[in-house]
């Protein structure tokens, strides 16, 4: 049986799954040529983007089913990979022994409260955007990124205050200053 007909039956799923990725990255560069790269005078267009993307997704596909089906014979005992793969192996079972051993991370929080972080993130996301009409959205904004510093992540007051006028400042200078996008101001039109 030829090489490549034996890397197809062993890695039939990973072959199947790639090649669905390149079938993707093809329908979005043609979708995109479709829409038009670039527009009058040389400026970039609505189908710029998809044709990057779909591109870059069109050779990864190409290189991951080239690596699948000829690199293959090349991982074998004694080979640099097979090393690669014991070290690595080593080093996931010293961390998941450090992880029972230590029940708190750097910031002091246990496993508890970090499995619990993203679903009050998502509340304090929700309780943002329902703000953006009364008080607008850079102050709707600065609210939601001082409490998740200060109360979520547990930072001092000082660092999450520092962040808070960081993204603001970000925020404004980049939407508001240099593409001119009127920032929605609130009901109470307090900014």
């Amino acid at each position: 049986m030829a090489p490549a007909m034996a890397a197809w039956k062993r890695h039939r799923s990973d072959l199947i799954g790639t090649a669905v990725l390149g079938t993707v990255g093809t329908i979005a560069t043609v979708m995109g040529l479709g829409y038009g790269v670039f527009t009058e005078g040389n400026r970039v267009g609505p189908g710029f983007l998809p044709v990057v993307v779909g591109l870059f997704i069109l050779v990864a596909a190409g290189l991951e089913l080239g690596r699948i089906l000829f690199a293959g014979r090349a991982l074998s005992e004694g080979s640099v990979m097979a090393l690669v793969e014991d070290v690595e192996q080593e080093a996931a079972e010293q961390i998941s022994e450090t992880r029972r051993e230590e029940q708190r991370d750097t910031f002091g929080r246990t496993a508890k409260q970090r499995n619990w972080a993203p679903l009050y993130i998502f509340a304090v996301l929700a309780a943002a955007l329902l703000l953006v009409d009364l008080v607008g959205l850079v102050l709707s904004f600065a609210l939601a990124v001082a409490f998740l510093i200060i109360v979520i992540e547990r930072r001092p007051w000082w660092v999450g205050l520092l962040a808070t006028a960081g993204a603001v400042a970000f925020i404004v200078v980049i939407f508001k200053a240099l593409l001119g996008i009127p920032l929605p101001s609130g009901y109470l039109g307090l900014i």
